[in-house]
C-alpha cells in the first residue's frame, strides 16, 4: 500500500513537473493558432498583440479570461482531457479550440 501512495505522488508531481505552456497569439481579430492541442495539466496563454481588446472565454463557460487589453495576456491550466471550443466575447466571428488529450 505503501508503494502504491509513493507512485501515485511522484506521478502527479512529475506531471506538474513536464506540464508545458502553449501560447496563443491574438493578432488580426483571430486566434492564431486557431486549434492547439495539449496534454492535461499543459497551460495555455493567450497573448493579445492586436490593436483592440479582446476575451478567451469558454463556449460551455469553463474557463473566463475577462478583457484582455492589448499588449497583456491570460494563462489558464488544463487539468482533464477534454476539448474545448472557445470565442472572443466582444468579437464573436473569432473562434479557437483547445484539444486536450
Amino acid at each position: 500500500m505503501y508503494i502504491f501512495y509513493t507512485i501515485s505522488i511522484l506521478a502527479i508531481l512529475l506531471a506538474q513537473v513536464f506540464a508545458a505552456v502553449h501560447t496563443v497569439v491574438i493578432k488580426d481579430f483571430s486566434f492564431m493558432p486557431q486549434v492547439v492541442d495539449i496534454s492535461p495539466g499543459d497551460e495555455v496563454t493567450w497573448a493579445n498583440k492586436d490593436s483592440a481588446d479582446h476575451t478567451a472565454t469558454a463556449d460551455a463557460g469553463s474557463f473566463d479570461s475577462g478583457l484582455i487589453a492589448s499588449g497583456m495576456s491570460f494563462s489558464h491550466t488544463f487539468t482533464t482531457a477534454a476539448t474545448l471550443s472557445y470565442h472572443c466575447s466582444i468579437h464573436p466571428f473569432m473562434l479557437g479550440t483547445v484539444k486536450a488529450a
